[in-house]
């Protein structure tokens, strides 16, 4: 069985498995020392409980593919002083676990702005824009070097959109454009 807990310093969850009960460890976020719970059930130091498998379904990060439970999605701070995070670096806008929100819903960072921007909970890198208004589907190509994987990718994104408009009246473009540049990501999100 596996306990859910998280780290006394940053908030961040963080699992382990039965035979880690009592054990410190290191945060693989904040790098400080936590202890793992000792005792049953679902512990949290943060503002935001811990999820369990009653807050719905689990959502799929496309950058780091891990998954994470709604509950769990970070903001990122929108105000130019409220910089570094642990994991991304000093010069990296703050990620947070919303506690404050203003009349349209919107989360609010530590200087009263609302943050439109959300992250991921493990890799802490910005999800594309709409990222919770619909379902998603991760198609990953394995094969060997030169098996053709990248030409079928480069086919792909130049052919799909026009089939899926073609047959099912469905518009398929970029979520992401800036990060989906050249020198910008590992790899390709689109929006049907």
């Amino acid at each position: 069985m596996d306990i859910r807990f998280s780290c006394e310093w940053c908030g961040q969850h963080l699992a382990a498995t039965d035979q880690h009960r009592g054990f410190v460890i290191n945060c693989p976020a904040c790098g400080q020392t936590t202890s793992v719970p000792a005792a049953f059930g679902i512990t949290s130091a943060s503002p935001v409980a811990a999820n369990s498998a009653d807050d719905g379904p689990l959502l799929t990060c496309p950058i780091c593919w891990l998954q994470f439970a709604i509950g769990d999605i970070m903001h990122i701070a929108s105000h130019d002083s409220l910089r570094g995070d642990p994991v991304l670096g000093e010069d990296a806008p703050q990620r947070f676990h919303a506690t404050r929100f203003n009349n349209l819903g919107q989360a609010m960072d530590g200087m009263g702005l609302p943050c439109s921007d959300l992250a991921c909970s493990h890799c802490r890198r910005k999800l594309p824009p709409g990222f919770l208004d619909a379902p998603h589907h991760i198609i990953s190509l394995v094969g060997d070097q030169s098996a053709g994987k990248s030409y079928y990718l480069s086919v792909l994104a130049k052919v799909l959109p026009a089939s899926l408009y073609t047959h099912f009246k469905v518009v398929m473009q970029d979520a992401d454009p800036c990060n989906n540049s050249i020198n910008g990501s590992l790899g390709h999100v689109f929006a049907i």
